[in-house]
């Protein structure tokens, strides 16, 4: 996927970014940085949102998200002055290999829409058994189990790539 070529310079239209599903849409001309900022922000309020759908939750990883969603409408625009060419694949490994065996494993029943190892386990497990545990665990200790804390801190400690 292409990138910008420089992002501290306007491309045709202006940089713009939008969250769909949110209906939220970048102010018109706004700068690179100014446009990072502002998805940065919605996400932090959104992180469950923002996570089920695979969106990026830190700095880094939104700036390249918006800096590849500009190249690519500059490609398709036939922008080319304001791209970058493909960058060839790293050989870099996957650093889902550096997981945990358990991990790794859990990771072979993964399916589409699934945004880390959390939603896995949780599919696996099945509804039933979950809301089951649930509510033998409050019954039994007093207190909530924190299987959704722990879905969505599974998926960001190993998220799919």
């Amino acid at each position: 996927m292409p990138r910008l070529r420089d992002r501290n310079h306007q491309i045709p239209g202006g940089f713009v970014h939008e969250l769909g599903s949110l209906g939220w849409r970048s102010a018109p001309f706004a700068s690179f940085n100014t446009i990072v900022d502002q998805v940065f922000n919605v996400i932090k309020g959104n992180q469950n949102i923002a996570l089920s759908r695979g969106w990026p939750i830190d700095r880094p990883g939104i700036e390249n998200w918006v800096d590849r969603s500009n190249a690519q409408r500059c490609q398709d625009n036939g922008w080319n002055d304001f791209i970058l060419p493909d960058e060839p694949q790293s050989a870099e490994p996957n650093k889902s290999e550096q997981w945990p065996l358990w991990a790794r494993t859990i990771a072979k029943f993964r399916k589409e829409g699934e945004v880390g190892i959390g939603d896995t386990i949780k599919r696996v497990i099945g509804n039933d058994n979950s809301e089951a545990f649930k509510k033998w665990y409050k019954s039994t200790f007093n207190r909530d189990c924190g299987c959704c804390g722990r879905q969505q801190n599974l998926n960001v400690q190993y998220r799919y790539l």
